[in-house]
C-alpha cells in the first residue's frame, strides 16, 4: 500500500471511527486499520486524530486591571515621557 492510498483509507476509516458511539466500534475500527496498514495502533490514533483536530483557539487571559488603572498607568507613562514605568515609580 502506499502513502497516496494509506491516507485516502485513513480519510475513510477516519469518518466512521467519529461517527462510531462505542469504544468497541472505534476500537475495531482501529484494529482494521492497524492490520492492513502493518503500522502500530498508537500511530493509528494520533494519525487519526491529527487529521480532523482544527487549531484551537487559546484562551484570553482574564481582565486584570479595570480602566481606572489603565488610566492613571497612561497618566503616568505620559508624565515620565518613557515607553516603561519601574515599580519604584508607580507608588
Amino acid at each position: 500500500m502506499n502513502m497516496d492510498a494509506k491516507r485516502q483509507y485513513l480519510k475513510v476509516l477516519q469518518e466512521r471511527y467519529f461517527m462510531a458511539k462505542s469504544r468497541k466500534d472505534k476500537s475495531s475500527i482501529l484494529d482494521e486499520y492497524s492490520r492492513n496498514t502493518h503500522q502500530n495502533r498508537k500511530y493509528a490514533i494520533r494519525r487519526i486524530r491529527s487529521f480532523s483536530s482544527a487549531p484551537k483557539e487559546r484562551k484570553k487571559r482574564k481582565q486584570t486591571y479595570d480602566g481606572y488603572v489603565k488610566a492613571a498607568l497612561e497618566k503616568k507613562v505620559e508624565e515620565n515621557d518613557t515607553e516603561q514605568i519601574s515599580s519604584k515609580e508607580i507608588l
